[in-house]
């Protein structure tokens, strides 16, 4: 029996089932997966600007080269022929020796474009040595040379190249503006030139260096820059990009505090706090980061982007309630805030709430953004609402994107009952699974039909062929396990819950379940014990450990303890498994009015239970 094993968990029950396909994707309706983030607003139109800049120069179209000699001019031709199909190494190859031979700006330029393209170190910095010979005056050539030198771990001579950039692009920016030197308007442009420096270098630096140098890189800068307050920002902003969130967070408080006492504090200020709870978010700091910025967050409700952040953090914290009202008021006067409402569309869905949820995903639909997302969602929700055929709409229409392959398990799922095994088999054979993750899913997908259809030994190969994949997959792990104690195969059984310790010894439901193994085959108690009493330490109220340590009790003949922790597990949760060790129990130290009165109060609730409706009349025979 798959309970006796103590898979007792809700979440590791439905793996085995039809409705484990709803997990397939790997995350609950409250944890979507970390490429969904990318749909937040606040990653496509930072305030700050720190986003979206680029290492790399794109190449151009073909520029319009002055007279050259007829052989000259058929190279170039053919290097730009070979860009065009995107043969980026090659058009270097042949267009540099025309570059250094020449030393002219225009194609020293167009060479250094492509170099960027080649993703070659070598090539970069050929072009980049060529860039600093033609073109020594421009921003642009230090500013690659600094992050070709970051790249290397050359810190120092990366810092003098940044010092010569930052003086050549202040000079360039302010010619550009036309902004008198001796005027105040130039002091207080010159101020936001450099912050608008350093944070495009922070950001060109997390996107291009490793975090020992680029770190690195950016404290000698803030070491220099003392008096620069939106230096310990960038830096924040870098680590957290690294996630490197202890530096984080020690840079952006270090950075807010330099901010206290400024009248302006500009949009910079803001994003500090932004950042701050993404930091908290990335440490898994949720308590912490909720009361530190419980403060800023009651006084500045109408800071969105940083709502929504803080909105997470009681997610987390599963402070479930809280969050709704955040995401409601945030969705209530921001409706283009479109991930807090999904967030809250998730929300409800996970609280039962659909009719409300489809309320929020409805205008979704019409974001384009958001629409394979909010597709997906709309059919789980009414899928969940047993309208199968409205779901069945919804999940049709995702035709491609990262969202194809649990919608189309989605339909296989519901299919299934009318069209069988094959035709599903069928269907899944068809996807296009060159991913990794989603050759996992339909893996998984297979083994679970294969389950529902009772083919146990093919269910159990298609959750090896998805481990082959994905060795460390807990929850595969934990499938195969189930069907291997199913088919009385204990020592594969044994062994699949150990590869789960090996990578997690703290996970409670392996410590439980191989704990309860032992007790129940009367086995290795002594280990038995030792799992079990971890798993207890770890999750003190979780019923069905405790019922393991109870029952590990009874099997000791330590029958007063167990009838302790039986009674303790019982009020936790109502359990027919717990009930009838409990009984034994009581049986077991002669209170036979007490194991009565337990049997008939909540027997009745288990009518099904065989062993359980003739418990008693066993124990009497005895």
């Amino acid at each position: 029996m798959l309970r006796s094993i103590k898979f007792k968990n809700a979440y590791l029950l439905s793996l085995l089932t039809l409705s484990g396909l709803t997990q397939l994707s790997g995350c609950s309706h409250l944890n979507m997966p970390a490429a969904k983030e990318t749909l937040a607003p606040e990653a496509v139109e930072m305030k700050s600007g720190f986003v979206n800049a680029r290492l790399s120069t794109p190449v151009e179209e073909a520029p319009t080269y002055s007279s050259m000699d007829a052989q000259t001019m058929y190279q170039l031709m053919i290097a730009e022929m070979l860009i065009t199909h995107g043969q980026f190494q090659d058009a270097f190859d042949l267009m540099i020796p025309i570059a250094q031979k020449r030393r002219e700006p225009e194609i020293t330029q167009r060479v250094f474009q492509l170099s960027m393209q080649t993703m070659n170190l070598l090539s970069m910095k050929q072009a980049t040595t060529l860039l600093k010979e033609v073109e020594p005056d421009k921003a642009v050539t230090w500013q690659a040379a600094y992050l070709l030198s970051l790249q290397e771990g050359e810190l120092e001579a990366a810092f003098k190249e940044w010092q010569r950039y930052v003086k050549l692009a202040d000079a360039e920016m302010r010619a550009k503006s036309a902004i008198d030197e001796d005027s105040v308007t130039s002091k207080l442009s010159q101020q936001q030139t450099f912050e608008s420096l350093v944070l495009d270098t922070a950001n060109r630096v997390a996107q291009s260096s490793a975090a020992e140098y680029g770190l690195a890189f950016l404290k000698e800068i803030q070491k220099q820059y003392p008096q620069e307050r939106v230096v310990g920002y960038a830096l924040g902003a870098a680590a957290l990009a690294y996630q490197d969130y202890s530096v984080a967070l020690t840079s952006l408080w270090a950075s807010e505090k330099s901010y206290q006492g400024v009248e302006d504090k500009t949009v910079i200020y803001e994003d500090i706090y932004t950042k701050l709870a993404q930091a908290y978010l990335g440490a898994t700091s949720y308590e912490e980061g909720l009361n530190k910025l419980a403060g800023y967050a009651a006084q500045n409700p109408n800071i969105w982007r940083f709502q929504e952040q803080y909105a997470r953090l009681e997610v987390k914290a599963e402070r479930y309630e809280s969050a709704v009202q955040r995401y409601s008021m945030i969705v209530e006067q921001f409706p283009q805030a479109y991930t807090s409402r999904l967030s809250l569309a998730l929300l409800l869905m996970e609280q039962k709430q659909f009719p409300q949820a489809d309320d929020l995903l409805n205008p979704l639909l019409n974001v384009p953004s958001f629409q394979s997302i909010s597709l997906y969602y709309s059919g789980v929700s009414k899928k969940s609402q047993n309208q199968p055929e409205q779901a069945l709409l919804f999940f049709k229409q995702i035709v491609e994107g990262e969202f194809y392959i649990e919608a189309q398990l989605q339909i296989a799922e519901l299919e299934y009952p009318k069209i069988g095994l094959t035709k599903v088999l069928e269907q899944l054979e068809t996807l296009n699974a060159e991913d990794p993750e989603d050759q996992l899913k339909l893996y998984r997908a297979k083994a679970i039909f294969y389950k529902a259809a009772d083919n146990i030994p093919q269910a159990i190969q298609n959750y090896e062929l998805a481990l082959n994949i994905m060795p460390s997959n807990i929850d595969i792990l934990f499938s195969q396990a189930a069907l291997f104690y199913e088919t009385a195969d204990y020592q594969s059984y044994e062994d699949r819950l150990n590869r789960v310790l090996a990578l997690k010894p703290n996970q409670v439901d392996a410590l439980n379940a191989l704990g309860y193994y032992f007790v129940e085959q009367n086995i290795h108690l002594d280990k038995a014990e030792d799992l079990l009493a971890k798993a207890v330490a770890i999750a003190p109220d979780a019923y069905y450990v405790l019922d393991s340590q109870g029952w590990l009790r009874y099997m000791q003949a330590r029958y007063s303890e167990a009838e302790v922790l039986l009674e303790k597990a019982m009020a936790l949760k109502t359990d027919e498994e717990v009930l009838m060790h409990l009984i034994k129990t009581k049986w077991q130290l002669s209170k036979f009015s007490e194991a009565q009165g337990l049997w008939d109060k909540y027997a009745p609730q288990f009518p099904e239970n065989e062993d359980l409706q003739s418990l008693m009349r066993n124990l009497s025979k005895n």
